[in-house]
């Protein structure tokens, strides 16, 4: 039943947002054009990789790594004009403050960014460990040190 709702939830987001958002959906993120959000990341085109997510579509699902998605390209973005208090990761953080994988590394390093306008070099080698374990979202890094 667990895998049928979590099956459930990604294609509610697929629909919401017009792709997928989980390369380990079915189809994974190659799912979209070759202009999906995935590819704009990695390729360094952040402002259309953000334009192509939805704040409230995300943030209806139960898919904290899409929300994360969505905190980190806001940030890269819009830099000063997020606050701490518009991070959809931030209610789950609350949760798992002790937690070591790299959503909540992420979204630490995010909050500690947006608190001080720097990057936490505590926190950093942490995510970097975290990627170096599970390189499925590794691509994520060079965006999160882009901020520094």
């Amino acid at each position: 039943m667990a895998s049928l709702k979590a099956a459930a939830s990604l294609v509610l987001a697929a629909m919401l947002t017009g792709c997928c958002l989980i390369s380990a959906f079915p189809g994974g993120a190659g799912a979209c054009a070759r202009d999906d959000w995935q590819d704009l990341v990695e390729d360094g085109h952040y402002e259309e990789a953000f334009s192509q997510l939805d704040r409230g579509a995300i943030a209806h699902t139960n898919l904290y790594s899409n929300m994360l998605a969505y905190d980190i390209l806001n940030v890269v973005v819009h830099r000063d004009a997020v606050t701490q208090d518009e991070l959809l990761c931030s209610p789950v953080l609350a949760k798992y403050p002790n937690s070591f994988s790299w959503t909540m590394q992420s979204c630490k390093l995010l909050q500690s960014y947006l608190a001080n306008g720097t990057l936490d070099q505590e926190i950093l080698p942490v995510l970097e460990r975290s990627f170096s374990r599970d390189d499925q979202y590794d691509w994520w890094l060079p965006v999160l040190k882009s901020l520094g």
